[in-house]
């Protein structure tokens, strides 16, 4: 999270220093903040301690809102450039408690029940936007977010809860597409889409005395209003 904000800070000086050398005027120039609202669906893959076989699989489904700040300066007449910082959190974003996999198929009665609820991220992105006409653009991101997830297990023998631990994801990679339509020099509308997936890694916090396997990935439609500064 440090670092996320650090680079942001660092990006955000160097385009604003860009943009006051940069004559050129346009609707999009400038630092702006912003709120939005969607809708999200994501995956959680459990594996066996090799890495190996699949024990889980949580599907997840729900809302997202969150706030996102930044800053556009241009590139060329059609072209402008953005360092984004953008907070997501989640409303009802988890899966149902799912059985633990067993040679890819869910054992019934369940051992252990598993259970995913996405609780927040922040994302450093960089975004590169074209000018369709004076009021109308297009874009595309690419950055990395921090994830914050919970994820639960229960005996699903007798339903006796076990434990909910917190499991932070670092530096996921995350892309986008975007568009944002100008409605005067204060306000606009925008859209976006997002894309994350994490390659498998060792969990951040022990399950019962171990560390297991996942890989989490995650897609977001958003809708939204900025204002501009």
């Amino acid at each position: 999270m440090k670092k996320i904000l650090f680079i942001f800070l660092v990006l955000l000086t160097s385009g604003a220093y860009a943009q006051n050398s940069n004559s050129s005027k346009s609707f999009f120039n400038g630092a702006y903040v912003g709120i939005d609202v969607g809708k999200a669906k994501a995956r959680d893959y459990g594996y066996e301690v090799s890495g190996d076989q699949v024990i889980n699989d949580n599907k997840l489904n729900g809302n997202i809102y969150g706030l996102h700040l930044g800053y556009n300066f241009s590139l060329t007449k059609d072209f402008y450039f953005s360092p984004v910082l953008e907070y997501k959190k989640g409303q009802d974003l988890r899966s149902d408690w799912n059985a633990q996999l067993l040679n890819g198929v869910p054992s019934e009665p369940c051992n252990f029940c598993m259970k995913t609820t996405f609780n927040h991220s922040t994302s450093l992105l960089g975004k590169v936007g074209y000018l369709l006409d004076e009021k109308n653009s297009i874009n595309i991101a690419g950055g990395w977010t921090d994830v914050n997830l919970t994820r639960g297990e229960k005996n699903g023998l007798d339903n006796n809860f076990i434990y909910n631990v917190i499991d932070k994801l670092h530096s996921v990679p995350t892309y986008g597409i975007g568009y944002e339509r100008i409605y005067d020099d204060k306000f606009s509308f925008v859209v976006d889409y997002r894309y994350l997936k994490s390659p498998t890694r060792k969990s951040s916090t022990d399950y019962a005395g171990f560390q297991e396997f996942y890989s989490y990935r995650q897609e977001t439609i958003t809708a939204g209003i900025n204002y501009r500064f």
